[in-house]
């Protein structure tokens, strides 16, 4: 039985990115199985919508950006595999935490447990001019 859970994509100053309803086939998760998810899902509704939008956990490499024409209202081709693994990387380099139930998920292959009244938040972190 899948379970709705709701995630927002935020700054560190509480600005909100992104939010959406994640569907989720399990209660135990790891932080890779969630991002992943996250991605195909906010890739999905990218690909379907009428203006172009900024991506939240991932950037476009140029190549897709180029061909997305981000200026024509067209359908999108993102590869959500490539964008999925920009967004690991993300993580692993320390670009964002993820937060579930206020308790931070510092590994990719850490499992959870998450209810339907479970928050999860990815703080987009911003790097320090000059460090």
């Amino acid at each position: 039985m899948d379970i709705a859970v709701f995630v927002k994509d935020c700054t560190l100053n509480g600005s909100l990115l992104n939010s959406l309803t994640l569907s989720v086939p399990t209660f135990n998760l790891t932080a890779r199985e969630l991002i992943q998810r996250y991605v195909h899902q906010v890739a999905e509704e990218r690909k379907s919508a009428p203006s172009p939008s900024r991506y939240n956990l991932f950037t476009p490499a140029s190549e897709e950006a180029l061909l997305n024409g981000y200026d024509q209202p067209q359908e999108r081709n993102i590869d959500a595999q490539r964008q999925c693994q920009h967004a690991l990387r993300a993580f692993e380099s320390n670009r964002f935490l993820m937060l579930v139930d206020d308790r931070q998920i510092e590994q990719l292959d850490e499992s959870f447990s998450i209810t339907s009244f479970s928050s999860i938040q990815f703080l987009r972190l911003v790097p320090l001019v000059g460090g």
